[in-house]
């Protein structure tokens, strides 16, 4: 089953970058006592503020899951994507359990163009996407009260701080795909990504990232700076590869 990942034809690097239209908080959870703040941001090893590459992942799972669902079957078809046939956790299980030829069968009969580019339990996906890191340290704290849902009214003893990523910054992040050999069974996660996901990202995307966006946290925008292409022969002889 490996082997249908295993070619590829080339290797795209996108360059993004992430402009934060209202403050954003990805937590790292509540506080142990670390810190002053009760719910710090996430952090790298030097301090400073970082968005999980699995959290952007997660972000555009999550949106062209909700567009590709939002189609019709006649719409799918033309676009030449598909859907997931039956439960995702169902499908997960026969494949983790499956042979080769079983795990081969579910990828071209049963998995979707979206769970086959972010991957399921057992098979890897096809894109990858790094931790998204900002030059500036600086930060904001904002305090915060509980609202009873009951009263409408603020909970007693229920003040927090909040640490954010002010508007306006600039973090930066990598999106690698490689273009899957196998046609038969990849051959509509190649033409999405190249189609409709960088296209979008070429355009520019707004979309929400983080907690508190009830609270007006979380706007993000969206925008490839430079893409490269490398032949498995330039990636090979460590070269940079095509800019396009």
């Amino acid at each position: 089953m490996a082997d249908l990942l295993s070619k590829i034809t080339k290797r795209t690097v996108v360059n993004v970058c992430i402009t934060t239209e209202e403050p954003v908080h990805v937590g790292s959870g509540k506080d142990a006592g670390v810190s002053s703040v009760d719910l710090p941001i996430v952090r790298d090893a030097a301090g400073k503020p970082v968005i999980p590459g699995s959290s952007i992942k997660g972000m555009f799972r999550a949106h062209f899951s909700r567009i590709v669902g939002s189609l019709d079957d006649a719409s799918m078809n033309a676009l030449n994507i598909r859907r997931t046939a039956g439960n995702l956790k169902d499908i997960e299980k026969e494949f983790l359990k499956g042979s080769r030829e079983n795990r081969e069968e579910i990828i071209e009969k049963s998995l979707g163009t979206i769970d086959k580019l972010f991957g399921i339990s057992g098979l890897a996906a096809a894109i990858v996407f790094t931790d998204a890191t900002v030059e500036s340290k600086t930060v904001v704290t904002r305090k915060h009260v509980r609202i009873d849902p009951n009263t409408d009214r603020a909970m007693k003893g229920a003040l927090f701080d909040l640490e954010a990523v002010p508007d306006m910054a600039k973090f930066k992040f990598t999106i690698v795909f490689d273009t899957i050999t196998d046609e038969e069974h990849y051959g509509d996660v190649n033409k999405f990504v190249e189609d409709y996901l960088f296209k979008q990202l070429e355009a520019g995307m707004t979309m929400m990232i983080g907690g508190m966006k009830s609270r007006g946290y979380g706007r993000v925008s969206f925008k490839s700076q430079e893409k490269h292409t490398f032949t498995p022969a330039e990636l090979l002889a460590g070269a940079r590869g095509e800019k396009i």
